[in-house]
């Protein structure tokens, strides 16, 4: 690896970056300008300071333009996590928000990762130094290695390839997702290695302890990795950290406070001040959305389209932020210790509100099918942030999903042996030499004088092509490393000078030696290894298979496969005397299981069993919905409907729901047990009279759960009423309110009062809505109870015909009503009628 050594001090703006004086790449050039540029803004809202940090550009750097994604995640709808508190992993169903296996992977407190892709599941434990590949189709472990203790490792998944990074040995290994062999050469930074990640290309990076950025691909062909690319990353050092793209990466340098992006076709190079101490970063993220979080400041930065922003998260109360994640083009960052998480968008602003954390721990973010999952270890519930934004609740525990033991595991070397196997080459047993055919030995041809017995440096005989007659049988092939009994290149007669003649009773004839012409006893083959017989396959607590075997004739002294069949990963771990193993088998699936004896290289397969298929119980009701009618205050009761979706029945037929109604008032609780097609269910909800013009219902809840031979699922549950204020009850209709008048005489200009004298019945007078009147020419409001009115007149003046001794006398009928309205409806009185008079004018005759 190419290496460069640092003071920690800039060189000069005009100094050259490659010898001679000449720019190794526009990424070197872009360097030289930005240098002497660094400085620290402070801009933004009062709310959260983001500081808008100078950023530079390169188009089409390297590999030109256009981005491409490669999802490596399973997208089965289910999710794994970890659980350090009680050393287990939890798969959790985002759609119904309930936990679905526990599998105790450790003892409790241990610390566990979880990485899953392409049907496969590898758990590390980093307190003991243990890897685990786990086949999802089965739930067995296929493979097991050790390795560094603590933070050491990772792993990097693209495409059903498998890369282990240690940084304690400075390597990258391409290792068999099955068995966790190593394949090939390791890749070794002889520099000290920083950091690694892989992009969406499936290619690896890695930056060494000196700034060394390197682009490595794996070749099937030759076995080994292959350098694409080699970068200086100027000030970057051993603290810094790599997040991965569709193409190319983002490296962020605590060590001097540098962002450099590389190999995405739009690169970024610019200074981050606020980069300090140990930097939490995802594995990947969005090219023109690349966070890291610097705990030791508060600060995440953010590299945006076209510049970066530091945020500075202890404006508010967020001093600790933890590992960010990308989720729906925003960035969720856990604020540790405060029990939230803080909502950022491209610009480093609050894009909603904060999401509060369960429990009292700190959360985890895992972003997986399109949610993001907030795991809080050791808590009884979690969080879904779903694809559209929507914040649902996570159960993590429920004791009706009882734990089991991973099973299937290889016994992994010692702590000792890690540097030793953790990347040797694993030969193919076919690459090995075929065991010579069990021919006597031919004589030797070289002379010996009779009666002369051999010397310790005679010539050795030809090699026979099998074991003389009555020795050893060829072993079986060892691991790699070991050597066969016998072998080891021992000289024929099995010692070396030092070493005395090996003792064969089976065979006392010295066969270099003529005089001794005692023909040697026939070879004793082994008997044939046979297969097991009566496998029998059972299940317990619904998704535990317990497979059991009989095994007769020589002893299986390796032990026992058990192979899950559709599945082309055997498990050994049943030992020589075992006769059975429990195994967790995925719901809904038939499965049968074929157990194969194993001595040495010999192998001998049973029948397949009867099928069985686990079950659980069925899942969550979905589309819950209903509501409560309404009724007068008179009803006594009011119907309410509720409807739901048939759940996933996990195995196990549904044969029924059981639906619970809480609610009315007063509030009973009703239940229902209806048959498995039942889609909706009703019921009669009491309703009081509260003195409203409706009866009162009160909040009102269903609860459906489905039921199958496991027993009875998780429950939906929906509020489908609420107790409202109901409009106030309406006094009685109909009845008369005037018991008197006075005046209604109008004056010659059309001016007057009349005054009504009013009795309002008592339910009138009580009455908490508003009140009116009408007339013939208007209204207006009044209150319910009032006992008097006067009505106002304009007529203006009038005039009439006085010819003939014609009266000059005009009346007018007037009428009126009173209306009680509680806003849905009205209550009227009786109409009342009176008249009013008035004289009039002469025709012609002029205003007085």
């Amino acid at each position: 690896m190419t290496t460069e050594s640092r003071d920690g001090a800039a060189p000069p703006a005009d100094t050259a970056d490659t010898a001679g004086g000449t720019d190794a790449s526009p990424l070197a050039r872009l360097r030289r300008r930005l240098r002497g540029k660094r400085r620290r803004d402070s801009r933004g809202s009062a709310e959260i300071s983001v500081a808008i940090v100078g950023a530079s550009l390169v188009a089409g750097l390297a590999f030109g333009q256009g981005l491409s994604r490669t999802v490596v995640d399973i997208t089965d709808g289910l999710t794994w996590i970890s659980d350090d508190p009680s050393g287990e992993i939890i798969q959790v169903n985002p759609a119904t928000g309930r936990p679905e296996k526990r599998l105790a992977v450790g003892a409790p407190g241990e610390d566990l990762d979880v990485s899953q892709a392409d049907g496969r599941l590898f758990v590390t434990n980093r307190t003991t130094g243990e890897v685990f590949s786990v086949d999802l189709a089965s739930v067995l472990v296929s493979g097991q290695r050790r390795v560094a203790s603590g933070g050491a490792t990772d792993l990097l998944l693209h495409d059903g390839k498998a890369f282990l990074v240690d940084r304690s040995t400075s390597s990258i290994s391409h290792i068999d997702p099955s068995t966790t062999d190593a394949i090939g050469e390791r890749w070794v930074a002889t520099e000290g290695l920083a950091d690694a990640t892989i992009d969406g290309q499936g290619r690896v990076w890695a930056i060494d302890e000196v700034g060394s950025l390197v682009e490595l691909r794996w070749s099937d062909a030759e076995r080994r990795f292959v350098t694409e690319r080699e970068e200086d990353v100027d000030y970057a050092g051993d603290g810094s950290v790599l997040v991965g793209h569709d193409r190319g990466v983002t490296v962020f340098g605590p060590d001097a406070g540098i962002v450099v992006q590389v190999g995405t076709g739009d690169d970024v190079v610019g200074d981050a001040p606020s980069l300090v101490g140990n930097l939490l970063a995802p594995a990947s993220a969005p090219a023109d959305l690349a966070p890291v979080a610097s705990p030791e400041t508060g600060t995440v930065v953010i590299v945006g389209a076209d510049e970066l922003r530091e945020v500075d998260l202890t404006t508010i109360a967020c001093s600790k932020p933890g590992r960010p994640a990308v989720h729906r083009d925003l960035v969720y960052v856990p604020c540790d210790g405060a029990g939230r998480i803080v909502v950022l968008d491209g610009s480093g602003r609050r894009a909603s509100a904060d999401i509060p954390v369960p429990g009292e721990r700190d959360a985890e973010l895992v972003v997986d099918d399109g949610n993001l999952i907030v795991n809080v270890p050791g808590s009884q519930a979690g969080l879904v942030v779903r694809p559209d934004g929507r914040i649902s609740d996570l159960t993590r525990y429920d004791d009706r999903v009882a734990p089991t033991r991973l099973a299937g595991s290889r016994t992994p070397p010692t702590q000792e042996q890690v540097r030793d196997i953790a990347d040797a080459d694993r030969p193919d047993p076919e690459d090995l030499p075929d065991p010579p055919p069990s021919t006597p030995p031919t004589a030797p041809t070289a002379p010996v004088s009779s009666g002369t017995p051999p010397t310790g440096t005679a010539t050795a005989p030809t090699p026979p092509t099998s074991p003389p007659t009555g020795g050893p049988t060829v072993p079986p092939v060892g691991p790699p490393g070991t050597v066969p009994p016998g072998g080891g290149g021992a000289p024929p007669n099995g010692g070396g000078d030092d070493d005395p003649p090996p003792s064969n009773p089976g065979n006392p004839t010295n066969p270099t030696n003529p005089t001794n012409p005692t023909e040697p006893p026939p070879s004793e083959q082994p008997a044939d290894l046979q297969a097991p017989t009566a496998v029998t396959a059972t299940l317990e607590n619904g998704t535990v298979a317990v497979v059991t075997w009989q095994h007769g004739g020589p002893a299986a002294t390796t032990g026992f496969d058990i192979t899950v069949v559709g599945s082309d990963t055997s498990y050994t771990r049943a030992g020589p005397a075992d006769r059975s193993a429990r195994l967790t088998i995925p719901v809904g699936q038939p499965a049968q299981f074929v157990v194969t004896a194993v001595d040495g290289t010999r192998r001998a397969s049973s029948a397949p069993s009867a099928p069985v298929t686990a079950s659980t119980r069925p899942g969550m009701p979905g589309g819950l919905t209903g509501s409560v009618g309404a009724g007068p205050h008179t009803a006594g009761t009011v119907p309410a409907t509720a409807s739901w979706q048939a759940p996933a029945d996990n195995g196990s037929p549904i044969t029924g729901y059981r639906v619970v109604f809480t609610g009315g008032n007063p509030q009973t609780t009703q239940s229902q047990d209806l048959p498995a097609d039942a889609r909706s269910a009703s019921w009669a909800v009491p309703c009081a009279d509260t003195g409203a013009e409706e009866c009162d219902a009160g909040r009102t809840t269903v609860r459906v759960t489905a039921l199958n031979a496991q027993g009875e699922g998780d429950a939906a549950s929906a509020v489908i009423g609420e107790s409202a204020a109901s409009a106030p009850r309406l006094p009685a209709g109909g009845n008369q309110h005037v018991t008197g008048e006075s005046g209604g005489n109008l004056t010659y200009e059309g001016f007057g009062d009349v005054t009504l004298t009013l009795a309002p019945a008592a339910d009138w007078s009580a009455f908490t809505g508003t009140c009116r009147y009408e007339t013939e020419s208007g209204g207006g409001a009044m209150e319910c109870g009032q006992t008097s009115l006067t009505l106002s007149y304009n007529d203006g003046y009038q005039w009439v015909a006085c010819d003939r001794g014609a009266s000059r006398t005009i009346t007018r009928n007037r009428s009126i009503t009173f209306i009680a309205d509680n806003g849905r409806t009205t209550a009227q009185s009786q109409v009342y009628t009176f008249t009013t008079s008035q004289t009039a004018l002469c025709e012609g005759q002029q205003i007085p």
